[in-house]
């Protein structure tokens, strides 16, 4: 646009110097000490538009120049971060192929130039942990953490779904217990801590969490089910009296009645208790 407006007004300038020489025919008188030079009217104008045209050009190619240092520092910048984007994705493309060696080659050197270094970071962790090496998993951790203090959450529960992976069912623990109190409604922090309480067979931990795990849909119903059907074995397994039997078994769910491993160990926990009558009459009733 600025082109084509210095291109109109040298045109119209032009054009009044072609009607000047043309109705007003004339010279003009250059003097400087005892010397002077005597130019008709059309010369002298024709040279100052030149003069003034070559000074125009002059001040865009020193202005260029002094722009360079900046336009080759953005123009390498975006170069870096195309490669980055070019190598995250390589990486991304070799862990689907399950060539964990080369993925995390990639995803390591995109990190640096990325404007996201913590994606790159996160899924060198996971190629890392492929390889059954914990050391550089946890260091890519680190970095992914420092890259980005402000995914803290994020980053936690990759380490957390990571380290329960590796049966590191401890330092998960610690993991997800400080990440519960940084977002205590965090639906997937509660998931993750049901999955690591069923590993451990933390049975009283992992029964506090199925009301929320329900009430917020968090994991499947059949998930769910094996949760309430290990927990609630395990607590009548270990009841002390036929009232504390008949409580726990009138707290399950329809559903949770109806598994036989549960009702196995109900039956079980009547006899222990003297009431092997009962324990006859509904095994028959559920048999039919």
């Amino acid at each position: 646009m600025k082109f084509l407006l210095t291109l109109f007004a040298i045109l119209l300038v032009a054009v009044v110097i072609a009607n000047l020489a043309v109705t007003e025919p004339g010279y003009v008188l250059l003097s400087y000490g005892k010397s002077s030079i005597e130019l008709p009217l059309i010369d002298f104008l024709v040279a100052l538009l030149l003069l003034f045209f070559l000074s125009y050009l002059l001040i865009r190619f020193l202005l260029g120049l002094r722009r360079t240092p900046a336009g080759l520092k953005k123009l390498n910048a975006n170069r870096k971060s195309t490669n980055s984007r070019k190598g995250l994705l390589q990486g991304l493309i070799e862990m689907a192929e399950g060539n964990w060696q080369k993925a995390e080659k990639h995803l390591v050197r995109s990190a640096g130039n990325s404007d996201l270094p913590v994606l790159s970071y996160l899924a060198a962790a996971h190629a890392a942990q492929r390889q059954e090496n914990p050391d550089r998993r946890d260091d890519y951790l680190r970095m992914a953490s420092q890259s980005d203090p402000k995914a803290e959450v994020a980053i936690g529960l990759a380490q957390a779904e990571l380290q329960i992976r590796s049966k590191q069912f401890e330092e998960a623990l610690a993991t997800l217990q400080h990440l519960e109190s940084q977002a205590p409604k965090h639906r997937f922090v509660k998931k993750l801590l049901a999955r690591l309480h069923y590993e451990m067979k933390n049975w009283d931990a992992l029964k506090t969490l199925i009301p929320d795990l329900r009430k917020q849909q968090t994991v499947t119903e059949k998930e769910l089910l094996k949760f309430e059907t290990a927990t609630y074995a395990a607590q009548l397994r270990q009841t002390d009296s036929l009232k504390e039997t008949e409580s726990i078994w009138q707290s399950l769910s329809k559903d949770s009645r109806n598994q036989p491993q549960l009702a196995q160990h109900y039956f079980k926990a009547l006899i222990r208790f003297g009431e092997s009558e009962k324990a006859e009459q509904l095994l028959r009733k559920s048999l039919n």
